[in-house]
């Protein structure tokens, strides 16, 4: 789950929330913790080791030391990662890339 980077317009307090991505903008709708007014935005992502990553290559295909099998196959590895396995997102990645 990613962790989103929030900040506070009035009193620039800055925080951290975990929300999935669907629900990233939640924390803009309710008030800062520290001062109470309602002028929340959000920052940036940071994923903090909990999804897995990929690095591609200027090609747009997974670099040579995680290209096992392709697109497909490093579908199924984010399927099988902590982070997705057993989660909407696992079915959906399987929906969109894994079945012919």
């Amino acid at each position: 789950m990613p962790t989103y980077e929030y900040e506070c317009r009035e009193c620039n307090h800055q925080f951290e929330s975990f929300q999935w991505v669907e629900n990233r903008s939640t924390p803009e709708k309710e008030v800062c913790p520290k001062c109470g007014e309602k002028k929340v935005k959000q920052g940036y992502v940071s994923t903090n080791g909990s999804a897995p990553a990929m690095k591609m290559d200027d090609n747009m295909s997974i670099d040579k030391y995680h290209n096992k099998g392709g697109f497909a196959d490093a579908m199924e590895r984010v399927c099988q990662s902590p982070a997705v396995k057993g989660t909407q997102y696992e079915k959906n990645i399987r929906a969109k890339h894994l079945t012919k």
